[in-house]
Formats: structure tokens, sequence, C-alpha cells
């Protein structure tokens, strides 16, 4: 029994090592790291909420997921309202660049194949089309899904069935009962984000080659981190010392940034950076009439609208919001 118990042992032992050996990342290598120690299971999201207005509390997890949701939708429009719009249009007046425009929005049925033979394991959208389906029928479904992305490009429409947003709220801090305390991971649809993998590829491409990026931002770009941002900025921070300088950062905190990106502002944005043509036109229908709802505990409530912001967690929201790039601090 002894020997058994061993060589289970050494069989773990090096599956975990083999495991830790084909990390590419730091995300990967943390993501090996809850694996190992059994911390990526979590209890059930949502327990009791309080609404504040009524001081009631929630239990049933349908009225938790309505309540959620309700707040999720509304959370953008409630803020946007503190700030003046106008305000907003008259600081993009100075925006005169006019760097080289991009309107091409060919699809490229190579990478639909290679991004579905590297399709990583993601939660399925409300369409319930899982990754592991997708890994499984690889280059055999190429055709069908390059026929909708190359119709999408050509009507400028995004398909409106993969607007749907299946949302799963995360607890962020503080008390478990305030909604204000979680935020909004949008689950969608798998092929869907393939699609929106083509767009983002044709954006950032432009953007590099026109090198319209700040050498200084360090999110939403390729190959750069928040742990490239620390290691970098802690080493001016010792060469300023060591200097007998005086070191000062101001960090600040986007909250609920990407519930209130306005589109028109964000259009604005888009021209001024160049993309101009059908492509602009694809990416607002892909922002306008969608809709979304919160699950809890396996529970749903009926799709919202959303009206503001563009939705937390697809590749084209962090494209396209281009509102709170990570940059490095002033000293």
């Amino acid at each position: 029994m002894t020997l058994f118990f061993n060589l289970l042992q050494k069989a773990e032992s090096e599956h975990w090592r083999n495991r830790f050996s084909e990390s590419r990342n730091s995300k990967e290598f943390w993501k090996r790291v809850k694996d190992c120690t059994n911390k990526a299971k979590k209890s059930p999201l949502v327990r009791t909420l309080k609404d504040n207005n009524s001081n009631i509390e929630i239990s049933n997890d349908i009225d938790k997921a309505d309540f959620i949701n309700s707040y999720f939708t509304s959370i953008g429009e409630d803020l946007s309202q503190k700030h003046s719009i106008r305000d907003d249009f008259e600081m993009l007046n100075h925006i005169y660049l006019i760097p080289p425009t991009i309107q091409s929005m060919e699809i490229n049925i190579s990478q639909v194949v290679k991004d579905l033979e590297n399709v990583k394991a993601k939660a399925s959208g409300p369409d319930g089309i899982s990754s592991r389906a997708l890994s499984l029928i690889k280059s055999s479904g190429a055709d069908g899904l390059f026929t909708v992305f190359h119709r999408s490009s050509c009507l400028n429409q995004f398909p409106d069935i993969w607007k749907q947003a299946k949302i799963t709220p995360v607890h962020k801090k503080g008390s478990f009962s305030e909604v204000s305390n979680y935020r909004p991971i949008s689950l969608l649809s798998i092929p869907g984000k393939l699609l929106e993998n083509q767009i983002c590829s044709i954006i950032d491409t432009h953007l590099q080659d026109c090198g319209l990026l700040s050498e200084h931002q360090w999110g939403f770009r390729k190959g750069l981190s928040s742990e490239d941002l620390l290691v970098t900025m802690t080493e001016k921070w010792k060469l300023a010392m060591d200097k007998g300088l005086t070191v000062g950062a101001i960090f600040i905190d986007f909250q609920k940034a990407f519930d209130t990106v306005s589109h028109e502002i964000l259009s604005l944005k888009l021209n001024a950076v160049g993309i101009s043509g059908p492509l602009p036109l694809w990416i607002m229908n892909y922002l306008s009439n969608r809709y979304q709802y919160t699950e809890v505990n396996n529970q749903r409530f009926a799709l919202l609208p959303i009206k503001f912001g563009v939705p937390q967690g697809p590749y084209l929201a962090q494209d396209c919001s281009l509102s709170t790039p990570m940059t490095s601090p002033i000293m």
C-alpha cells in the first residue's frame, strides 16, 4: 500500500511539473497555481442582496438575477448623467490627427481556420456553443463561419443573435449584500468572439503600423502587461531614490469604465485615428441593440436592453473603448 501511494504521489508530482512547464506567460502560470491548489472552485456567486431603496432583502435566485441585471443595465445611464457630454465633445475639438486611414474589412479564411484550431477553453454564451465543440470541428467548420463573417462585413452588421450576453456577476469588494460591489462579466457567443478577433486584428495592425499607440501604454497591447509596467516603474523609482530624489505616484482607478463609454465620443475617436469607411459603421452596429440577462445560481430572468457602454469581456470592447489605457505614472 505504501508503494502504491508513493507511485501515486510521484505521478501527481510529474503531472503538475509538466503542466507548469507548459505555461507560456504569467496568466497561465497562475491558472496552474489555482488548479494545483484547488482554489478555482468558488462558492455560489451571489448570496442575499439588499435593496437599499425599499430596505428589502432579496433571497430568491430569480429575483436576485432580475435585481442585478436591472442594476447592470442602468448604471451606465445613471453615471453618464453626472457629467456633461457637451463638455466631452468640446474637449475633443482639439483633435486634428490626420493619420493614414483604414477602410478594409477583409475577412481572412486562413485566420478563421487558425482560430478554430487554437480556440481556447471558454465558457459558452447564450447560444450554448462550447469551445470544445468548435475545437472538435476545427477546419471543417471554417467555410460556414467564413460565409457568416463575410456577409457581416459586407452588410456592416453584427449578427443580432450574437448580441445577447449572459452576465455572470463577480463579487469585487465589500459587502456581499450590496449589488454595487459586483461587476459584470459578459459571456458571449464564442463564434461571435472569433469574428471580433478578425476585426481586432485589423484595428491593432492599423494602430501599430501607423505608430498611434503611445510607448507608455501597457494595457490592451500584445506582449505587455501590468507586471511589465510594475517592473519598469519600480526600476525607475529605485534609480530616482538612489539619486536622492523624492518619488511620488498617483494611481487612478477608473471604476465603471466599460459601463460609461459614450458611443458618440467613441465614433469621433475612431475617426481621429483614421478608422473610416465601413469599419466604424460595423463597430457601431456591434454596440447597438444589445441585450443581456444575468444568471444567478443557475437561475435567470428576462433580457434587458443595454443602452450605454460596451460589454465587459470581449476583445473588441478592450480594443475600441481606448478610454482607460494602462500608462506609466508621471514622476
